[in-house]
């Protein structure tokens, strides 16, 4: 699978670079001294879903936890705060609401089972954006690990489900349902609520800050808010 170089800001203050590694990946490394506090990456995520028991109480594009007016999708499975956030999320949803409808009857799978079917399809719904492809997939490494077999059991029972929801909608080989499940867990961030009473909303996937996110001996703390 191709994996086009991410491209950066283009600016002489740029504070960061790409580096490589076998068996690592990509990932930032400092191109100068960085200051307390500075704003280095700011960046939506490429796609984003949310858990399952968030569905009903947070919008599903902007987060907002302020539903007393809620927009309803016809799948029921995402709720919006408002009309234009329906209407902004609404080319990234088409490929998926049917989809949801079918996966909302399995009442027995997990919570995460459901996110990752879900982010398969939203991934999968973005066919003609070759940005994707960017995001590296950890499946060799996975291969790799003593805890494969377990891992492959739990993907056959994700990709068994995707396809039960979509049908032939998304008819994509095993192989490259293995390869974008490698791609979620190795790049994903949670998702948190702001305040004081933080909690998990869901998950995201980000082109650019995915490379915060490959180091076994980080030499930098990330702190997230959202």
């Amino acid at each position: 699978m191709a994996t086009p170089e991410i491209e950066l800001p283009d600016s002489l203050q740029w504070p960061l670079r790409v580096a490589s590694l076998p068996k690592c990946g990509r990932f930032y490394t400092a191109a100068r001294e960085i200051e307390p506090g500075e704003l280095v990456l700011k960046e939506l995520p490429q796609v984003w879903v949310l858990r399952e028991s968030q569905v009903n109480q947070v919008c599903g594009t902007c987060f907002s936890a302020d539903l007393r007016l809620p927009v309803s999708c016809a799948c029921g499975y995402v709720w919006y705060c408002s009309e234009p956030c329906q209407a902004d999320d609404e080319p990234r949803h088409r490929a998926e609401c049917g989809c949801l409808q079918r996966l909302r009857q399995r009442d027995s799978r997990c919570s995460d089972q459901l996110m990752q079917v879900r982010l398969l399809i939203r991934l999968m719904g973005r066919q003609g954006d070759t940005r994707r492809w960017s995001l590296h997939t950890g499946l060799d490494d996975f291969k790799q690990q003593e805890d494969w077999s377990d891992r492959k059991g739990r993907y056959r029972k994700i990709t068994q489900a995707l396809q039960e929801a979509t049908g032939d909608a998304l008819a994509w080989a095993c192989e490259s349902v293995e390869a974008l499940l490698g791609t979620v867990e190795c790049n994903h961030f949670t998702l948190w609520s702001d305040g004081c009473k933080r909690k998990k909303l869901g998950v995201a996937l980000y082109e650019n800050g995915s490379l915060f996110n490959h180091s076994c001996a980080p030499n930098v703390a990330r702190v997230q808010r959202g």
